[in-house]
């Protein structure tokens, strides 16, 4: 010990403070018991700081007995939570319960969105491609398409593709003046359209 330093005169040789018995080891107002860091003064924050700009780094997985009650809250007035994955990995919601957004208290489907208008945006990045929502069966298998068109469309134009047992083909389009059906259309399975005739049944 000199200057108030406590230095081990081996070189790259650890210091170490043990307790004897039960007792503890104190550190101004910290406790450290075994592998437990707790605070002596009641209900006081524990609170670690970084230097500059360096980080916070804890190595391995991090298990919290409580986030305020389950609640994550970004720190700061109106400033933003963000999920960051590394490289290439993914956010994953592991649940079996269902997920909503806004002011709902209970979500009555895997995902519920509620607000004064609740509207969902899909928003290309390049307009050569075709946004929008694919439909799997239980194997993971796309059955069904809902996509905006990509420059090749007029105005942009928003079509269904379906899975007929071979093929994924368009269905039904809804252009800037109207819409257009591939095939047969069936109206309440009383008249039909096929190549511009009209058949009664």
């Amino acid at each position: 010990s000199s200057g108030g330093i406590l230095i081990n005169p081996t070189t790259n040789g650890d210091t170490r403070i043990i307790a004897n018995g039960t007792g503890i080891v104190e550190i101004d107002r910290l406790s450290l018991n075994n592998t437990t860091i707790s605070s002596l003064d009641t209900n006081a924050d524990i609170t670690i700081v970084a230097n500059g700009t360096g980080s916070i780094v804890l190595a391995g997985p991090v298990t919290a007995g409580e986030l305020v009650t389950n609640k994550i809250t970004s720190n700061g007035s109106n400033a933003n939570l963000k999920f960051v994955t590394s490289g290439t990995g993914d956010v994953i919601f592991d649940t079996d319960g269902q997920v909503g957004i806004g002011t709902v208290n209970s979500p009555d489907t895997k995902l519920h969105l509620k607000s004064a208008s609740s509207i969902i945006t899909l928003q290309r990045t390049a307009d050569a491609n075709k946004p929008g929502i694919d439909f799997q069966n239980s194997n993971g298998n796309v059955r069904a398409e809902l996509r905006m068109d990509g420059t090749s469309g007029t105005s942009n134009e928003v079509f269904v593709r379906t899975y007929d047992g071979a093929t994924t083909a368009e269905r039904f389009r809804a252009t800037h003046t109207g819409a257009k059906v591939s095939g047969t259309l069936n109206v309440d399975d009383g008249i039909s359209i096929t190549d511009n005739k009209i058949t009664a049944s």
